[in-house]
């Protein structure tokens, strides 16, 4: 038969808690209370930071005690993602964390642990992993096949939102942008020429069509800007969202003055 020391040693190894095992009429109050991080949301970078937390109770005020270290494990399924860490970056998924707390009380070291069930979520927004993933025909040459928009918005994990027009618009706006601005900076006129000139070589490759289309950033910082051309796409950027070019890709940019 087992002793019931050994009894109660068991259920505190299973349960966790402070590694000092006593009796109930020895039972004192929690030294320490360890913090339970049941979610995060992941930001551009496409990882979420987590350090272990804890903070001293009452009782672990009065009895005087001082908290020597944090550290964190953390498991996804039977795999070690990280072992006795000072902090740990997750991708998304769910994972199951261990934070152990050391803690001096009258000169004795003694650890308390909480584990507890953590999830990293994803929502329809764009990472820089998946920004960088993106793939582009900037010369819309056949030897290059660039991202359709179903691709994008799978890669970018949303449909976004943006409009289409025509090469031949895109032309005459940018010869209104050159007729009404050029006059007060004329060091613009040749970079709108270029534009034109770049416009109309598309044209003879047979793009018909060009759609701008945004995608929203982890983390509510950062926004994806494409262009495509004939459905392929052709140029995409990261911005800021204060950016003052936020939303728009080349040669779409030119047009920001007027738009």
């Amino acid at each position: 038969m087992r002793s019931i020391t050994s009894v109660v040693l068991s259920a505190v190894l299973a349960i966790g808690g402070t590694a000092v095992l006593v009796s109930p009429a020895e039972a004192a109050p929690a030294r320490v209370k360890i913090t339970t991080i049941a979610k995060k949301s992941i930001g551009w970078d496409g990882k979420a930071k987590f350090k272990p937390s804890a903070k001293v109770t009452k009782a672990g005020k009065k009895a005087k005690i001082k908290i020597k270290s944090k550290t964190i494990t953390v498991r996804q399924g039977s795999k070690v993602v990280a072992k006795n860490r000072k902090s740990v970056t997750l991708r998304p998924g769910t994972y199951q964390m261990s934070v152990k707390v050391t803690y001096l009380e009258r000169g004795k070291k003694i650890a308390a642990w909480k584990k507890f069930r953590t999830v990293v979520s994803q929502s329809a927004c764009a990472t820089n992993a998946d920004y960088r993933s993106l793939i582009a025909d900037p010369n819309f040459v056949p030897e290059v096949t660039g991202d359709s928009v179903s691709v994008v918005a799978k890669k970018l994990r949303s449909k976004g939102k943006g409009e289409t027009y025509t090469p031949q618009e895109l032309i005459d706006q940018l010869k209104a942008f050159k007729l009404i601005f050029g006059e007060f900076d004329p060091s613009i006129i040749p970079e709108i020429d270029a534009a034109i000139a770049e416009i109309e070589d598309l044209i003879e490759k047979g793009v018909t069509e060009f759609e701008d289309r945004t995608y929203r950033g982890c983390g509510d910082k950062f926004e994806v800007s494409t262009l495509f051309a004939n459905g392929e796409l052709m140029d995409y950027t990261a911005d800021k969202k204060d950016d003052f070019f936020s939303g728009l890709a080349t040669p779409a940019r030119l047009l920001t003055t007027l738009n």
